[in-house]
């Protein structure tokens, strides 16, 4: 039986409220075309944890029994804002993107530090190369789809959840909005969630 029973999200946008994480989202509620519910505190999309609170996480860790964490972000943007340490938690690092393949550089040509979000250095990529940056972002939910690293890591995400145990698993990037986002549109297609409430979770970040 579960102890904790005071964790409450948002009903309609499944916000999870924490002080220092604003797109921190429970799936929980959300029905398959089988008439199914995904159960509470088993599946949850977020952005960078960089900024938890304390109490954050100790209410992640209690209340939502959080067990395992995966990291879409590149090394580089691991290593600039690391997650945080929890007691008992798995943290799995799950590169969504190659960086050598999407062009972001390990250090920034005018400040010589790591670049700290891959999708912002695949924009900055576009326009140095003289192309149009909303083009760039057009063709980069379908790259995160067809690109074979990213196909790759996104079934080791589907692997990962098949073996997580009964508590919950978070995944997330920087925002918790493109690599997140693509993630989670293919889970709940998995689970037979139809079109319809796949693209208004995705669009509600």
């Amino acid at each position: 039986m579960e102890q904790n029973v005071n964790r409450t999200a948002n009903h309609c946008t499944g916000r999870i409220p924490l002080e220092g994480l604003p797109n921190t989202r429970d799936l929980g509620g959300i029905r398959t075309m089988e008439g199914k519910k995904i159960l509470p505190a088993r599946l949850i999309r977020s952005g960078a944890l960089y900024e938890a609170t304390p109490a954050d996480l100790e209410r992640l860790v209690g209340e939502w029994r959080l067990g395992t964490v995966v990291d879409f972000r590149t090394a580089v943007e691991r290593s600039q804002k690391p997650d945080p340490d929890m007691d008992g938690v798995t943290n799995i690092f799950n590169p969504i993107l190659n960086e050598e393949t999407v062009g972001i550089t390990f250090e920034d040509e005018e400040e010589g530090k790591p670049k700290q979000d891959a999708i912002l250095g695949m924009l900055e990529h576009a326009s140095s190369l003289g192309g149009d940056p909303e083009l760039y972002v057009d063709k980069l939910y379908e790259n995160l789809v067809v690109d074979e690293h990213a196909s790759s890591y996104y079934g080791r995400f589907f692997d990962i959840l098949l073996e997580a145990d009964d508590r919950a698993v978070l995944w997330h990037c920087t925002a918790g909005k493109d690599r997140v986002g693509v993630g989670t549109a293919l889970l709940l297609s998995a689970l037979s969630v139809d079109r319809d409430t796949i693209i208004r979770d995705f669009v509600r970040t």
